[in-house]
């Protein structure tokens, strides 16, 4: 596949992922926040407010890093992949990723500490938590080894 059709396959799985973290985030979430609280007694309702406030952070995360990834297809089809703008976006990404991990564990917590917090609730946190430190780890390995490609490139540009 050639740079331009990658990007721009990376570019629609991009929209498509921004569009589903969307649907889960502003209906989905909310909507398990009131079912799950519909369980438990009543003195629990105030728990409402603060998870679907931490839901609604954590989408400002999410969308940062979606920005960061699109630009970085675009660099990449504009046969530019090895540029320092997308290590310092890589890094975002990391950043984004550990405060979407954040933000889950403040809800874990939060609903543990009230002592309302779901079992199935408890497994997306774990869940989450482990897809996002998966993610933080990948964009920073891949920010090194941007970085390193374009230290090798602008040393063969002074050699010409």
């Amino acid at each position: 596949m050639k740079q331009p059709a990658l990007a721009l396959c990376l570019k629609i799985c991009t929209v498509a992922i921004a569009l589903v973290a969307a649907v889960v985030l502003y209906h989905i979430l909310p909507a398990g926040v009131d079912a799950c609280l519909a369980e438990v007694p009543a003195s629990y309702a105030w728990l409402r407010t603060p998870s679907k406030v931490i839901i609604l952070l954590s989408s400002l995360p999410c969308a940062v890093a979606l920005v960061a990834f699109f630009l970085i297809c675009r660099e990449i089809g504009r046969d530019n992949s090895f540029c320092r703008k997308n290590v310092r976006r890589l890094i975002l990404i990391a950043a984004c990723a550990i405060a979407g991990v954040l933000f889950c564990t403040a809800e874990f917590l939060l609903l543990f500490s009230a002592g309302a917090l779901h079992p199935g609730i408890a497994l997306l946190c774990i869940a989450i938590s482990l897809f996002g430190v998966t993610i933080a780890a990948a964009a920073a390995i891949l920010s090194h080894l941007v970085e390193k490609a374009c230290v090798l490139r602008e040393e063969q540009d002074l050699t010409i």
